[in-house]
């Protein structure tokens, strides 16, 4: 059986629906790229979770046979429907359009090290073709950025202002280069064409929507423990990241949809500052599996040089918005979701 239509996840979605004011969407019609992500469905599911909510969804992707299967609950249902995109060109949507998201970005380390070019140009190229998209529909436009345009941080916690360091020479700045460029071409076209943008920067986000080909660290962790397998740390594990779980993410862009400024960048990430060799730890005592230090490289891999990137929130706490869900409650959510 579908693990997203079994009751342990749509009984989260009714209850986080619950909790969300949504009724600056009622009539309206949302566009979104990276419908199928980790991110796309958990939104699409919690908008389309309440039968009678009046909203409809233009999801841009490129497999739509995919995007049926992955969405076969709502198979039926007129308030969502699939355009296939190539977001290398112009996107062409007849009906018109109140908001837009660009949430598609390659966000594995696997696409960092096996396709850079792609993973940089769907954050600059992919960008455009939707700001020109939102500019056609004259609709409040929304680049979903991350925490990697900070760079590596000197360990303090970053704010909005805070402007890190890359090196434009590394292969693996294409994912952190990507999205910087994508947010000054998002402020560009605000200034230029009068556009309306929200720019949220996402810390690392996890949850039951994860995909199957995701190899971040602790993505990798909540695989092993799903299957029972030992977690495997391929470092010392002092790393220091700020965390999402998805319900909070999604809970936070619709926020920011409504109150966000325009031309404005919010930080969205847990508080908690945990190291990554206690979260190891922790989902071990979740899921009942041993944790193990492995030093061997993984050539086909492109790491984070960050070892602390840790998110300041006030600022989108001032706003009105804070996260719900801890780390021990989000994992526990995660690993009883896929049980």
């Amino acid at each position: 059986m579908n693990r997203y239509r079994k009751s342990p996840y749509i009984d989260e979605l009714q209850a986080n629906r619950q909790l969300l004011d949504l009724s600056f969407l009622v009539g309206k019609t949302l566009a979104i790229s990276g419908a199928t992500g980790m991110i796309g469905t958990y939104l699409i599911d919690t908008l389309l979770i309440d039968e009678k909510f009046n909203i409809k969804i233009i999801a841009l992707v490129r497999d739509v046979q995919s995007a049926l299967d992955r969405f076969i609950k709502f198979i039926d249902d007129y308030r969502l429907v699939f355009v296939k995109t190539n977001l290398t060109e112009p996107i062409l949507i007849e009906e018109h359009v109140d908001y837009i998201i660009h949430a598609a970005s390659l966000t594995s380390p696997h696409d960092y090290h096996d396709h850079p070019i792609d993973t940089m140009l769907l954050n600059f190229i992919g960008n455009k073709q939707m700001l020109d998209l939102a500019v056609n529909k004259l609709a409040r436009y929304m680049f979903v950025s991350s925490t990697e345009v900070y760079g590596q941080s000197i360990g303090a916690l970053m704010d909005e202002t805070y402007s890190g360091y890359l090196n434009p020479l590394d292969v693996r700045s294409a994912y952190n280069e990507g999205k910087r460029a994508g947010e000054t071409l998002t402020i560009c076209y605000a200034a230029e064409h009068g556009l309306d943008v929200v720019i949220p920067r996402l810390s690392r986000g996890y949850g039951p929507t994860l995909k199957d080909s995701d190899r971040k660290a602790l993505s990798q962790f909540l695989f092993a423990a799903s299957r029972h397998e030992p977690i495997i740390l391929k470092s010392q594990g002092t790393q220091k990241f700020s965390y999402t779980y998805v319900s909070d993410i999604v809970s936070a862009l619709l926020f920011l949809l409504q109150h966000g400024k325009n031309k404005e960048a919010y930080n969205v990430g847990g508080e908690e500052t945990l190291s990554l060799l206690e979260i190891a730890q922790l989902i071990g005592k979740i899921g009942d599996v041993k944790v193990t230090i492995d030093l061997t490289p993984d050539t086909n891999m492109s790491y984070s040089k960050a070892h602390h990137a840790l998110l300041d929130i006030s600022k989108i706490k001032a706003l009105g918005w804070k996260p719900r869900i801890n780390l021990q409650q989000g994992l526990s959510q995660t690993l009883s979701v896929w049980a």
